[in-house]
């Protein structure tokens, strides 16, 4: 899987992202469409998702994880995904949102020992 800070305008992308934002939106022409923030590990995306249905209005929220087919594309000087297809990701995926977002090194439990150890002295 590539990350997000190495994608470039001209790839294609079937990856699972988390929705960091969504935002709802209606083109000039009355047709509702979605600005999604996507991110990984490695950064953030603005993704447009121009055939967005109500039902994906109503399920694809902030803290979900996505799966996602699309293209990235340079729109005025920024790369942005342009989304042909999204779907939830279910349990059958095996994904936490850990995976997608930037963590301590060490565990809680692991930072409080050496937090102990410390304190003695």
């Amino acid at each position: 899987m590539r990350n997000i800070e190495n994608l470039n305008p001209g790839d294609s992308v079937d990856h699972f992202f988390l929705v960091h934002k969504a935002t709802q939106g209606v083109t000039a022409q009355g047709k509702d469409y979605m600005t999604l923030h996507l991110q990984d590990k490695s950064g953030e995306i603005e993704a447009k998702f121009w055939t967005a249905t109500k039902n994906d209005m109503a399920t694809i929220k902030p803290e979900e994880i996505v799966h996602v087919k699309g293209d990235i594309i340079n729109y005025r000087g920024n790369k942005q995904m342009k989304v042909n297809q999204i779907r939830l990701a279910t349990t059958e995926d095996q994904l936490k949102t850990e995976q997608f977002v930037d963590g301590a090194p060490l565990s809680p439990a692991e930072y409080k020992k050496r937090f102990l150890i410390i304190a003695r002295y």
